[in-house]
């Protein structure tokens, strides 16, 4: 199964991908004037080439390549990678990926919690987007107009209340006297 190819490759991602295809033509060349084992598509971008590839595909594929502009140089990427030298720096790398994929989910999962949050709110939920301060203030508003609602509320019950108790004690005197 062949891999899609990067839509953004780094400097190094370029030269290998370029090297590869330079070797790749140059062993097609070679295979189509001798019978040779090895086809084209068992090539890896793994960058690893002799000396020799290099020379016979840098030949061939000079005219092709992009001259390098000053501020991107072979080894750069834009992540840093972990040296595989020990086995703690793999522990420190593994921990470092782990620690990145939990904060990457957090995001998430906070971005889930404020879109949620957003639907609750009648002045947000017919809106697509919001900013995070915009659905706090707003969230903030409507749980205070939900308190002062509940406390009217409360004391419409309780007022309800005494005037229930109040008729029933006049019903039961109205009952008495007939």
């Amino acid at each position: 199964m062949r891999k899609a190819l990067p839509s953004h490759p780094s400097a190094l991602v370029r030269q290998q991908l370029q090297l590869a295809v330079a070797s790749a033509a140059q062993q097609r060349k070679h295979s189509d004037h001798h019978t040779s084992s090895k086809k084209s598509g068992d090539i890896k971008l793994s960058g690893k080439m002799s000396h020799s590839e290099r020379s016979s595909s840098s030949n061939s594929s000079n005219s092709s390549k992009r001259p390098r502009s000053s501020g991107e140089s072979g080894s750069s990427s834009p992540r840093k990678r972990c040296s595989r030298a020990a086995s703690d720096s793999e522990d420190s790398c593994e921990k470092r990926s782990q620690h990145n994929s939990m904060e990457r989910q957090r995001r998430v999962d906070l971005r889930n919690a404020f879109e949620f949050l957003r639907s609750l709110i009648p002045d947000l939920e017919a809106t697509d987007r919001a900013a995070k301060v915009v659905i706090l203030k707003k969230a903030a508003n409507f749980c205070q107009g939900l308190t002062n609602r509940e406390k009217q509320f409360v004391s419409d019950k309780d007022a309800l209340q005494k005037r229930q108790e109040m008729l029933r004690k006049r019903l039961a005197l109205l009952q008495r006297r007939r």
